[in-house]
């Protein structure tokens, strides 16, 4: 299986920490610098720039091995492209390092969807409160969907379901302030508070 890549450049721009790391059948965020081994990035020296950000060294992303840059998978939330299940990827695949629907075998692909705080914490869009806020349903059978109406590529053409029985929700609306679902979880830290 070839492991994604990335070069040394794009560790300090597009996928600096916190950034998600694409690869083919899944997504991975670049962990935060306590994580990361430091005797295995090389001291760069830049001594005016080391004063004018007011560090005593500086020392480039690791490059080469598989470990160098620590990840962690990250959304865990997965859409398959066939039969449009959504849900964590413990409940769409049976092998947590194939990202594969069980149902049609075909390869899931990540929601994209996700909140961030202020405080610089990340974590899973809540699809599932985002279609049942406010419907009251005991239903213990919640096989959700994620139709994609085709018709433009805006949120609104994104409509969740669910076998429960609420109303079908858009995703129009869930890019902003979400008060509805209370404080931050706290979940993922990925700069300094």
């Amino acid at each position: 299986m070839n492991q994604p890549k990335a070069r040394r450049s794009q560790l300090i721009s597009t996928y600096g920490i916190g950034g998600l790391f694409p690869s083919s059948t899944t997504s991975y965020m670049i962990a935060g610098l306590h994580d990361w081994k430091e005797d295995r990035a090389e001291p760069v020296s830049e001594p005016r720039l080391a004063r004018s950000l007011k560090v005593s060294e500086l020392k480039q992303p690791p490059a080469g091995g598989r470990k160098d840059v620590p990840v962690i998978r990250f959304p865990y939330t997965q859409v398959c492209p066939t039969c449009r299940r959504i849900g964590r990827l413990h409940e769409l695949s049976k092998d947590w390092n194939v990202a594969e629907c069980s149902k049609d075998k075909q390869p899931l692909n990540p929601f994209r969807l996700i909140v961030a705080c202020r405080r610089g914490h990340i974590d899973e869009f809540p699809y599932f409160q985002w279609l049942h806020r406010g419907q009251g349903n005991a239903s213990s059978d919640h096989s959700m969907k994620l139709e994609a109406r085709g018709r433009t590529s805006s949120l609104a053409d994104l409509v969740l379901t669910c076998t429960c029985g609420v109303a079908s929700r858009n995703l129009d609306g869930a890019v902003g302030p979400l008060p509805e679902f209370g404080s931050c979880r706290g979940a993922r830290e990925v700069s300094p508070s």
